[in-house]
């Protein structure tokens, strides 16, 4: 049903949860399973210059033992194919939610697991929400883990 699942994860304990959810619906189907995270370098880079600088070396390592340690748990639990990717978002107005949804496009995957703190009303407007743009413009099925603390 899900040959290519995309989860996004941020080291957060509800991207955790949304981790899970994913491992489990890819050892289900025999699915390929990419964990992705997103690095934004600071906005007012992105008015200032071209191009994007490397990604801090400290970042970079933290990132990837972060996915590793996923990657890991997802072998454990059965999954047999198991991707990571870091990927990275330098202009403005590309958030979070755009960078994955893009990516998840490219790279042709069939649903998009992404976790929930359940932000609502003022907070949402004004932070914003990964899964709301996620579930908005996604050109794929999306599984919103809503899990309570």
């Amino acid at each position: 049903m899900y040959p290519l699942i995309l989860v996004g994860v941020d080291g957060s304990k509800y991207a955790e949860q949304a981790l899970e959810a994913a491992t489990e619906m890819a050892r289900l189907h025999g699915s390929k399973l990419i964990i992705a995270t997103v690095f934004s370098f600071p906005q007012s880079l992105g008015d200032i210059l071209d191009t994007a600088p490397p990604m801090p070396n400290d970042v970079a390592v933290q990132l990837k033992d972060m996915l590793e340690k996923y990657q890991k748990q997802a072998f454990s639990s059965g999954v047999k194919d198991v991707e990571i990717k870091i990927l990275s978002t330098f202009t403005p107005l590309m958030s979070v939610g755009a960078t994955l949804v893009i990516e998840a496009e490219k790279m042709n995957v069939s649903v998009i697991v992404v976790g929930t703190r359940g932000i609502t009303g003022i907070k949402r407007t004004l932070l914003g929400s990964v899964a709301d743009y996620v579930v908005r413009n996604a050109h794929c099925d999306v599984f919103v883990v809503r899990r309570g603390t």
